[in-house]
């Protein structure tokens, strides 16, 4: 199976957009909102991919195009730039997580940005709670600030800087690494120690994700708080195995030993990680 990864976007590749971006779960919450035609989408790529402040990039799992990223506003000055993406419609949950690392990769260590930004309307939680859970910070909350479906609608404006990616990023790995070394502990519990920047379940997503696979369902219960900022103990506990799958209770605790969460996790196990 061949790595995920990015590669930029050709001519050849905008035919194969156009449905995705069309789709009524992606259309939704776009800032630009009618069905796009054909033509406009041809011609709006052909100026697209040559415009130098603009970058696209599209996303391959084992080769087979998964989603889009785009960079726009790049400025070398500045060393900042603007970013959108979607997924494929249908694509494996964690694909956009997966992506949007690799992108923010490219961003600041092979381009040598200093900022990437992002703004999503404020009903999409999905968007929002994926930022929150990169490290994303909120710079802003712009009211009624779009035309949506005939309304006027809040928009929530975000940000990454390269010095935070960066360090955190490294801890994400270290504790993928830890994750990877404990994976085959058989049904001993296993306690991390990390930063929850967003929701208490993304927070899990993401965990696991780095650590074991692709996370097909997570249901916590007991959910004190929807956000949590500091450090909590993710303890995870494997409690089923099955062919390439694994499903673990998971218990989440503050600082003062209060259960925040508790819940369970279902996980599809990347190979050699099992």
């Amino acid at each position: 199976m061949a790595p995920f990864r990015l590669r930029p976007l050709t001519d050849d590749d905008v035919p194969m957009l156009l449905p995705w971006r069309n789709h009524a779960d992606v259309r939704r919450f776009m800032f630009t909102q009618h069905e796009i035609g054909a033509d406009e989408h041809r011609a709006f790529f052909d100026r697209a991919l040559r415009d130098p402040t603009r970058a696209y990039y599209l996303g391959l799992d084992d080769e087979t195009p998964v989603g889009l990223v785009t960079f726009r506003d790049i400025d070398p000055v500045q060393e900042s730039a603007s970013w959108g993406f979607y997924t494929r419609p249908g694509s494996p949950p964690g694909t956009g997580r997966r992506m949007l690392t690799l992108a923010l990769d490219q961003a600041f260590v092979r381009d040598g940005l200093t900022k990437v930004s992002g703004e999503a309307f404020a009903f999409n939680r999905a968007s929002i709670r994926l930022h929150l859970g990169l490290g994303f910070s909120v710079e802003g909350f712009l009211r009624s600030h779009r035309q949506c479906g005939g309304r006027r609608v809040d928009v929530v404006r975000m940000a990454m800087l390269e010095g935070h990616w960066t360090s955190e990023h490294k801890a994400w790995l270290a504790r993928a690494s830890e994750a990877r070394s404990r994976s085959a502990g058989g049904d001993a519990p296993r306690s991390y120690r990390v930063d929850a920047h967003g929701g208490l379940a993304q927070l899990v997503v993401n965990h696991l994700t780095a650590g074991m696979g692709s996370v097909t369902s997570v249901h916590l219960d007991a959910l004190r708080a929807a956000t949590h900022v500091g450090t909590v103990e993710l303890v995870l506990r494997r409690v089923a195995n099955g062919a390439g799958q694994a499903t673990f209770d998971i218990d989440i605790v503050d600082a003062d030993g209060a259960t925040l969460a508790r819940g369970r996790a279902d996980v599809i196990v990347a190979e050699g990680r099992a």
